[in-house]
C-alpha cells in the first residue's frame, strides 16, 4: 500500500474495532442478545423452511450460532497477523490506558473511548492518537507514560509511536486545586479575578442567595453579600463571599451633563416590578418603562437629545422605595 496515511488510518480503525466490537466478550454478548430476541420464532421457521434452506433442527441452529462466535474468537489473532504482514507493520503492541484519580476523566484512542482502565492491541509503524478529557469538576494535568518523552507532558492530545508495549495514565486535578476565583471592587464595580488565564464560558452572580446576573461585571452594586460562580470546560468554581456595605445607594447616571446619550445603571436584589421614569422640573413624565418581576442589573442608554436642554430627573420606583437622580442636558 503506497499511501502511508491511508494505511495507518485503516490499521488503527481495524484495531479499534478488534479491541471493542469484535472482542470475544462483546461479540458473544451481542450474539446472545440477538439469539434470545428471535428464539421463540425459530421452531415455526424450521417447520416452514427446513426442507428448503434450513436449519433442520433447533440444535443445528444453535450450533450455527456457536460456530459464528468460535470463528470470531479464532479470527482475531489471524486478522492481526494478516494486516501486520501484508501492510509491512512492525508487530503488535499492547497499550494500557488509565486515569488518575479514578472516575476523573476519560481517554479517547483513535476513534473509540473505552471504559478505564483498559488495554488494547495496536501495531508498531502506525502512531495512535490519544486525547484526555476531564469529567465534571476536574482539569487535565499531565500524562504519565512508560515512554519517557510523554511523561509529564501537559498537552491533552498526543500522537504516539509504539516501539514497545506502552502504558499511559491521564492525570487530572480538581478544579478548585488549580484555579482560585475572587471578587474585587473597582470603581463602583465588582469584577472577577482568577489565578489562571481562562476562557470563561459563563458567569453567574448571586446576591444574598439570588441569581442576579450572568454578565462578567456587576455595575453600581447595592449593599449585600455577593458570590460569583464561573463555568469553563468541565469546571464550576465559586468565589468566597464578598460583602458590599456602602450604607446609601444612588442610581448611576453618566455622562452628566450629557448632550445626547445618557447611561442608566442600577441593581435590584429581589424580584419585583420596577418603573423607570424621566421627568422634567415641573413633574411631567416624559418617558416611562415598566419592568415586571425584575431582578438583576439594569444597564441601558436613552437618547436625551430628543428633549430641550435643561435639568431632568430619572426616577427608579420599586415596591418600597423610590430613587431619584438629576441630570443636565446641554447642547
Amino acid at each position: 500500500m503506497y499511501n502511508g496515511e491511508f494505511k495507518c488510518r485503516f490499521t488503527n480503525r481495524y484495531n479499534d474495532l478488534i479491541n471493542t466490537t469484535f472482542q470475544t466478550s462483546n461479540f458473544n454478548a451481542v450474539s446472545s442478545e440477538l439469539k434470545e430476541s428471535i428464539e421463540d420464532a425459530i421452531p415455526d421457521h424450521i417447520n416452514r423452511w427446513s426442507s428448503q434452506v434450513g436449519p433442520n433442527s433447533l440444535n443445528q441452529w444453535e450450533n450455527a450460532i456457536n460456530g459464528i462466535s468460535q470463528y470470531n474468537n479464532s479470527r482475531i489473532t489471524t486478522a492481526r497477523q494478516h494486516i501486520n504482514q501484508n501492510l509491512s507493520l512492525q508487530g503488535q503492541r499492547l497499550v494500557n490506558l488509565d486515569a488518575y484519580p479514578d472516575e476523573s476523566g476519560s481517554i479517547k484512542v483513535n476513534s473509540i473511548k473505552p471504559n478505564l482502565p483498559w488495554n488494547g492491541t495496536y501495531h508498531g509503524g502506525c502512531p495512535i492518537d490519544l486525547k484526555a478529557t476531564p469529567n465534571k469538576g476536574y482539569i487535565f494535568s499531565h500524562w504519565y507514560s512508560t515512554v519517557a518523552a510523554f511523561s509529564n507532558l501537559k498537552t491533552d492530545s498526543i500522537q504516539v509511536n509504539l516501539p514497545l508495549n506502552t502504558n499511559f495514565v491521564a492525570n487530572f486535578d480538581t478544579c478548585e486545586n488549580v484555579v482560585d476565583v475572587d471578587v474585587l471592587a473597582q470603581n463602583n464595580r465588582l469584577i472577577p479575578s482568577t489565578s489562571e488565564e481562562l476562557s470563561i464560558e459563563l458567569y453567574s452572580w448571586e446576591l444574598n442567595g439570588n441569581v442576579i446576573s450572568t454578565d462578567s461585571i456587576i455595575y453600581n452594586p447595592i449593599d449585600g453579600s455577593y458570590t460569583l460562580t464561573i463555568h469553563f470546560d468541565s469546571c464550576e468554581i465559586e468565589s468566597n463571599v464578598y460583602v458590599v456595605e456602602n450604607g446609601t445607594y444612588n442610581v448611576l447616571l453618566y455622562p452628566n451633563p450629557t448632550v445626547d446619550l445618557l447611561n442608566i445603571q442600577f441593581l435590584i436584589g429581589q424580584q419585583q416590578d420596577v418603573t423607570i421614569r424621566m421627568i422634567n422640573t415641573i413633574g411631567q413624565v416624559l418617558r416611562e418603562e415598566t419592568l415586571e418581576n425584575f431582578i438583576g442589573q439594569y444597564n441601558k442608554s436613552i437618547d436625551a437629545s430628543l428633549y430641550s436642554k435643561g435639568a431632568y430627573f430619572i426616577q427608579v420606583i420599586t415596591a418600597n422605595k423610590m430613587y431619584s437622580e438629576k441630570f443636565i442636558l446641554t447642547e
